[in-house]
């Protein structure tokens, strides 16, 4: 929810969005004559629409206000977006807070790493569940050059107990605004991804 409509935190690659030149920061008013303020009534409107139609997207850009054609197509699959914008490109910049462990949470400092992250809660049985054997793994390839981090958006209080209580091997980062779930494209938690860190 933005201040005015609906808030665009990331435009995905050769999209109809991007082709028409919506941007990050953009403020989604109305959906042709149909006015929009909260995401699940810009989604309900586009779906809506049915695929192969084009809709006028209203917008804000600096409190101006812009409009512009955008064509209605499927939901691309959310693994194949995933596999587009991540394999064999660098992985995205992060420069998170350390809250617990001795890795760095900048991805500048892991460069020529294999990193595994995993992106959880503390309030996620499944998460909690893959704890030990992430431990595990951290502690068996630490002299491999092989890093584990964990990345929550909790606050830093509520992860720290966690660590105290918990103690893993690995490392948590807090990822305050949820930037790097969004440049990793994190749909759900549990979600673990394995990359090699290739800063450029």
């Amino acid at each position: 929810k933005g201040t005015v409509g609906v808030l665009v935190k990331d435009v995905l690659p050769e999209t109809p969005a991007a082709g028409a030149g919506l941007k990050a920061g953009d403020e989604i008013t109305a959906v042709d004559t149909t006015k929009v303020l909260l995401p699940e009534e810009l989604m309900k409107t586009v779906q809506s629409k049915g695929v192969g139609n084009k809709v006028i997207v209203h917008y804000m850009r600096a409190g101006k206000a812009e409009k512009v054609e955008v064509k209605v197509v499927a939901k691309p699959d959310q693994l194949e977006l995933l596999k587009q914008r991540l394999t064999g490109k660098p992985a995205p910049a992060f420069d998170l807070e350390v809250v617990h462990g001795s890795e760095p949470g900048k991805s500048e400092q892991l460069k020529g790493k294999v990193v595994v992250m995993e992106f959880w809660a503390t309030w996620c049985p499944a998460c909690r569940a893959t704890h030990a054997q992430l431990s595990d793994y951290a502690k068996k390839n630490k002299d491999k050059g092989i890093v584990v981090v964990a990345v929550s958006d909790e606050e830093s209080s509520k992860l720290g107990d966690y660590a105290k209580s918990e103690k893993p091997a690995f490392t948590i980062l807090r990822d305050k605004d949820q930037k790097a779930s969004a440049d990793f494209m994190v749909s759900a938690i549990s979600d673990t991804v394995e990359l090699l860190v290739k800063i450029l």
